[in-house]
């Protein structure tokens, strides 16, 4: 725990508002997947992360935000959804 406390005490205020965006989205989908994908699960998860990481691409082009920036931003947050789409894919 204490690790973890370390790590997130490093970053800046606006990654910790990144990490904390994508963990709200990813329990949300997860929840939405759980609640209305009961059936079929993965094409539902699929998509949303598909659409997630779309709109953090747009709103990444609108804001203008720079790739390689020091502090995490949308182009990291639609990363994670591209690599989590290809592992939820990849293991299915």
């Amino acid at each position: 725990m204490t690790r973890v406390r370390t790590i997130a005490a490093r970053l800046d205020a606006r990654s910790r508002t990144v990490l904390r965006r994508f963990v709200f989205l990813l329990s949300y989908f997860l929840f939405l997947t759980a609640i209305f994908g009961a059936r079929h699960p993965l094409p539902m998860f699929l998509a949303m992360t598909s659409v997630a990481a779309t709109v953090e691409i747009g709103m990444a082009l609108i804001r203008r935000e720079k790739m390689a920036e020091s502090s995490l931003g949308s182009w990291d947050l639609a990363t994670a959804f591209i690599g989590l789409h290809c592992l939820a894919r990849g293991l299915a």
